[in-house]
């Protein structure tokens, strides 16, 4: 929920930044194509920009595919709702808007680092009148054209691209 250790300890999280990490690079040994999604909350009391920038290189370093970003806000009988520093709501909204841009970022390059591999897609619908999506094995969303009397059904694809958020490919 942060990359920054001291907001995490705000937080009363019981994991460090480095404990965090240590846990992502086994999961990237273990599996090292897989699609890390994660929560990050932004402008929780006392967030420095020293604290906000450390969040975005740890999202950096860490090469998250999707982040769910959310601006901090009072819960009421919180220990948060009463932490000094609040945080105003327009500085919430620009490092949330900065941490989203980050996010488009790491998601491309995230897709774009299939391309040209194969795997196996569970075909869900159509997408339009001749391409179908589905479900590649690390839940990334992929186009192929083929028919849809594919849909339901698992087959091979070889990565060939990227469009927009979708990754393109065709049946091999």
């Amino acid at each position: 929920q942060s990359g920054s250790t001291r907001i995490l300890q705000q937080m009363r999280r019981r994991y460090t930044a480095d404990k965090y990490r240590e846990r992502i690079a086994k999961i990237r040994e273990l599996m090292p194509d897989s699609f890390l999604g994660v929560d990050v909350i932004v402008g929780f009391p006392g967030e420095t920009e020293e604290d906000f920038v450390e969040t975005m290189r740890f999202a950096e370093e860490c090469g998250f595919a999707k982040m769910h970003i959310f601006p901090y806000s009072k819960r009421k009988g919180t220990p948060a709702e009463k932490m000094p520093n609040q945080i105003i709501e327009a500085e919430k909204e620009k490092r949330a808007a900065r941490l989203g841009e980050l996010d488009e970022k790491l998601f491309r390059a995230c897709l774009e680092q299939s391309v040209g591999t194969e795997g196996e897609v569970l075909f869900e619908q159509p997408f339009d009148n001749e391409h179908i999506e589905g479900l590649i094995s690390n839940y990334q969303r992929v186009i192929v054209k083929a028919p849809v009397s594919l849909c339901g059904e698992i087959a091979k694809v070889k990565i060939t691209g990227v469009q927009e958020d979708f990754l393109v490919g065709e049946l091999v």
